[in-house]
């Protein structure tokens, strides 16, 4: 059961680090073109 939980539990984790990393690089970009203006 323990080991199900944390093979189940840890692909949740990754992808909501990818997609936090994803909208932070996004909001990197529509910063920088807006400095840029």
């Amino acid at each position: 059961m323990l080991k199900g939980k944390t093979i189940y539990v840890r692909p949740l984790e990754v992808t909501d680090a990818e997609e936090n990393l994803g909208l932070q690089s996004e909001n990197r970009d529509f910063f920088e073109q807006f400095s840029m203006i």
